[in-house]
């Protein structure tokens, strides 16, 4: 198990530095051989629904994502700092300095099953309570620039991947994502989209 761990195991941690949380350090690994043919993309799949789903963001924030989600190929522009773009970053991103009193984590490993875990810190009652929504948005648009990064030399996976991102925009809460579904949401959106067969997506 230990070396499934070690080959398999994809990992993304979103650092938050100085006092108003402006800036953001980003880790992203991925292993170069993974069982599904997009492991980008099902990541960040299962991240969006396991997000917008958590119960410490309001409402609006996750909607507000979801829309800025629908953008769709849009995001190439955000992403690129281009001055027609439809909206900034809301944080600069910076050198990773590793994690800190602020912090988002997430991991996945991939086996015969898909096992994914979403994790944050520092964001309590008396730290930072108020920047969660702002924070927790801004870590799913840096995970966003981490994937274009992967795929910008490759306009078929990018267009996949894009296609996930409006997806995920569209998704109706309550109904198609909730609390107790999202990662099957996430699965069923990735197999979809990418026609992957690997049956730990079942």
């Amino acid at each position: 198990m230990r070396r499934l761990r070690q080959h398999n195991n994809m990992q993304y941690e979103a650092a938050f530095y100085g006092k108003d949380l402006q800036t953001v350090g980003r880790f992203y690994y991925k292993p170069q051989d993974m069982p599904v043919l997009y492991p980008d993309i099902l990541f960040f799949c299962l991240y969006a629904t396991r997000l917008l789903t958590d119960k410490r963001l309001n409402l609006a924030a996750a909607r507000e994502i979801q829309k800025r989600l629908s953008l769709g190929s849009g995001w190439g522009k955000v992403l690129r700092g281009e001055k027609d773009r439809a909206f900034a970053m809301p944080v600069g991103v910076v050198a990773y300095q590793g994690l800190i009193q602020s912090a988002f984590s997430a991991g996945m490993i991939v086996g015969k099953s898909v096992y994914f875990r979403l994790g944050y810190c520092g964001f309590g009652f008396f730290a930072n309570k108020k920047a969660f929504d702002r924070c927790a948005a801004a870590s799913l648009y840096v995970l966003a620039a981490a994937v274009y990064k992967e795929y910008a030399r490759e306009p078929q996976r990018l267009e996949l991947f894009w296609q996930a991102v409006v997806e995920i925009g569209r998704l109706e809460f309550g109904k198609a994502l909730h609390q107790k579904n999202w990662a099957k949401a996430a699965r069923k959106l990735y197999r979809e989209i990418t026609r992957d067969s690997f049956p730990g997506l079942d």
